[in-house]
């Protein structure tokens, strides 16, 4: 019999909002698991009351541990939010890789929200929507306690879980404002006096590290941290929450008009004529480059004349071109490739609309689900009979050489031999059976769920359409897109799903 794992999560919110509790998902999950005729290993029915954005967790790294070293062969969980909610947009690949290492240790998963079908085409693209929703759902949630801490910065106090990480202050819970640290005031000023003499950040952190000044973390300095601490406005007094945002691990800078300034919270350091002068100081600077647009098919689209990968390709910092990574002769490639080059942008804006297409119709994405089942459901009806009926023939025939023996007709080990030989023949039928029950699951299951992918799918095609370079590769990884580029600019984009009719022409640009 297949051993099972049991694992549920919550978080406090998740609670509050959809009343999933912890003994809610687990009896769920049993339930399932019973139906679907697997034994639950008791040791793996995990639950831990911890947020979805860390990876970390106690209990989901036992899950790992214990399908590594095969204690069972099958995940029940309630819902794929379950293992991980996204933090940033463009994070929801990391549940894939869950997913997958968990897969290539040999484990099936299965979920209670008969709404994401585990096997089949289709199961990473309604992964993909699932993960996505469930993102969104969580930043909606931070967006409403960001307004929060906005008003709170607009009345003049520091915004809870903000103002304690700066160098040159300690922070006032009681008054939720900042305190100069007189110690390391001192070499905030040194900072501003070097870098309003042209000393580079790079030469600042350098005699900071040299001359054993500790950093706020305790480390070395780095160029980074001492441009960012000197461009600073708080050490001349002046504060403003919001001119920063952390995405995917970065700190984007937010429009002005996003920005608060909160009065009276952050004593200065430096005076603002010194603050002015150090500005000034580090002018001199090399600009920084400029930001790297990136080529949103690299690693999706090849070659149609010679099969190679396409590549991207920037021309005098301008235009941006896909081109054949054999289009020029090595010692590799003996013969190089007659392909022309295609616009960039061209060929994307065509192939994310063709994509935008197919995740916006619910009707195709469930007639693909139908498809990935192996068989109608009269079929399967009549699959499912034959096979019950064929484990009850072996049952049959075990008894009945049990009954011989007992009556003397044959030895045990003759006995024992013949057994043996029909309960593989029955964990066969059982096998199959157990199969053909699951497909029957599912077809049953997409008759129910019609609603919940209309309305899912919607969701998330109305935010796909202002989707970030990152969500869009995500898209395609989803799909298993693989798009296929001539130099007469015909494109053909294939995947998980039918996406188009090849080919579809777009205007030929050569260079």
């Amino acid at each position: 019999m297949t051993a099972c794992a049991i694992y549920a999560r919550v978080s406090t919110k998740d609670q509050a909002d959809s009343g999933t509790s912890l003994s809610t998902q687990i009896e769920a999950a049993r339930d399932r698991a019973t139906r679907l005729g697997y034994d639950i290993n008791e040791r793996y029915v995990i639950s831990e009351d911890h947020t979805g954005t860390d990876l970390d967790r106690p209990g989901l790294q036992m899950l790992i541990d214990g399908a590594g070293s095969g204690e069972f062969q099958v995940i029940v969980a309630y819902t794929l939010d379950r293992f991980y909610r996204p933090r940033e947009s463009g994070d929801e690949w990391k549940v894939f890789a869950i997913l997958d290492g968990l897969r290539k240790s040999g484990v099936e998963i299965e979920f209670v929200d008969s709404s994401i079908p585990t096997t089949g085409t289709l199961a990473s693209v309604m992964g993909f929507l699932k993960v996505w929703q469930s993102g969104e759902e969580r930043r909606a949630i931070l967006e409403r306690s960001m307004r929060g801490k906005r008003a709170r910065a607009a009345q003049g106090r520091i915004p809870q879980g903000t103002g304690r990480g700066i160098f040159g202050y300690t922070y006032d819970p009681s008054t939720k404002t900042r305190v100069v640290d007189d110690a390391q005031a001192e070499t905030v000023r040194l900072m501003f006096e070097m870098a309003a003499k042209g000393t580079s950040a790079h030469a600042i952190s350098k005699r900071l590290t040299e001359s054993a000044i500790p950093s706020f973390s305790g480390g070395v300095w780095h160029a980074l941290t001492v441009r960012r601490m000197i461009t600073n406005p708080a050490y001349k007094g002046e504060m403003i929450y919001g001119r920063t945002k952390r995405i995917n691990n970065r700190v984007v800078p937010q429009p002005k008009d996003q920005w608060i300034t909160i009065e009276g919270a952050c004593p200065p350091i430096v005076s603002p004529q010194q603050w002015t002068d150090a500005q000034l100081g580090l002018v001199s600077a090399k600009p920084d480059r400029a930001a790297n647009r990136g080529y949103l098919l690299t690693g999706f689209t090849i070659c149609f004349h010679c099969g190679s990968p396409l590549s991207g390709h920037t021309m005098n910092r301008k235009f941006r071109y896909y081109r054949c990574r054999r289009q020029f002769a090595n010692a590799q490639n003996k013969e190089k490739c007659g392909f022309l080059y295609q616009r960039a942008d061209q060929i994307e804006e065509e192939v994310w609309s063709k994509i935008l297409k197919v995740l916006s119709d619910p009707d195709l994405v469930l007639r693909e689900m139908r498809r990935g089942n192996s068989g109608t459901e009269t079929s399967l009806l009549g699959q499912q009979a034959t096979l019950r009926s064929r484990i009850a023939s072996h049952r049959d025939r075990e008894n009945r050489l049990l009954r011989l023996y007992e009556i003397g007709q044959f030895e045990l080990e003759e006995l024992t031999s013949r057994i043996q030989e029909i309960q593989a023949g029955r964990r066969v039928a059982q096998d199959e059976l157990d199969k053909v029950d699951r497909q029957l699951a599912d077809l049953v299951a997409l008759r129910d769920m019609q609603p919940t992918i209309d309305t899912t799918i919607k969701d998330v095609a109305r935010k796909l359409e202002h989707a970030d370079f990152e969500q869009k590769r995500l898209a395609f990884a989803a799909l298993k897109v693989q798009i296929t580029v001539s130099s007469s600019g015909d494109i053909d984009v294939a995947g998980a799903i039918p996406i188009d009719e090849p080919y579809t022409t777009i205007e030929r640009t050569s260079a």
